[in-house]
C-alpha cells in the first residue's frame, strides 16, 4: 500500500529526472550543473534564460557565466536552491514588490552557519543573482554576528575590512572616542 506523499515523492522524482540542466560558470571557470527548475530561484538566471535562445536537443549545452562568485559559494547558493525548490513561488503585490520573507526551518540555520566572510560572500551573490529570500534570510543573520564583536578589530575581521588608520590616527580616534569605550 502506498501513500499519496510517497505517490507525488516518486512523481515529482520522475519530472526532476526529466528536467534539464543548466552549466553554471562561476569566476574561478568551476562548472556547477543544476537542474533548470531549480536554478530559477534565481530571478537573475529566469531572466537571463528566458531571454537567451533555447538550445535544441543536437546542440552542444551552453555554459552560463556567473561572474564575480566563486566556485565554493555558487555551490553553496545552488545548495540553498535545491533545498528550496519546492517552496510555493513567490507572489508580486500590487506594487511589483516581491515578499521574501520565508519562515527560516533547522536545515536553514544550520545552512547560515558560517563565518563573517563567507556569509558577506553568500550576501553578494544572493543579491547578485536576485535571489530574495536568501537575501533576507542572510541579512537578518549579519545583525547577531556584528552584535557578537566587542573591539573594532573583531569587526573588521568579520566584514573583512582592512585598517586604514595609521598607528597616530588610531590613537587619535581613540583618545577623541575614549567617552563611547568606557563600560
Amino acid at each position: 500500500m502506498t501513500d499519496k506523499h510517497t505517490e507525488r515523492s516518486d512523481e515529482n522524482a520522475k519530472k526532476f529526472l526529466k528536467m534539464p540542466n543548466i552549466k553554471l560558470v562561476a569566476k574561478d571557470d568551476g562548472i556547477t550543473e543544476v537542474d533548470l527548475e531549480v536554478v530559477k530561484k534565481s530571478i537573475t538566471i529566469k531572466s537571463l534564460l528566458e531571454n537567451a535562445n533555447t538550445p535544441t536537443e543536437e546542440q552542444e549545452e551552453e555554459l552560463i557565466p556567473v561572474p564575480n562568485v566563486t566556485t565554493p559559494i555558487l555551490r553553496k547558493v545552488v545548495e540553498w536552491m535545491i533545498h528550496h525548490k519546492d517552496d510555493y513561488p513567490l507572489v508580486e503585490d500590487d506594487n511589483g514588490e516581491v515578499a521574501a520573507d520565508v519562515l527560516e526551518d533547522a536545515w536553514d540555520t544550520q545552512f547560515l552557519q558560517m563565518d563573517g566572510s563567507q556569509l558577506l560572500n553568500l550576501l553578494k551573490v544572493a543579491h547578485y543573482l536576485d535571489i530574495k529570500v536568501l537575501l533576507n534570510m542572510g541579512a537578518k543573520k549579519m545583525p547577531s554576528m556584528i552584535l557578537g564583536c566587542q573591539t573594532p578589530e573583531e569587526m573588521r575581521a568579520l566584514l573583512n575590512v582592512q585598517n586604514d588608520f595609521s598607528p597616530e590616527e588610531e590613537q587619535q580616534t581613540r583618545a577623541e572616542n575614549a567617552w563611547c569605550m568606557e563600560p
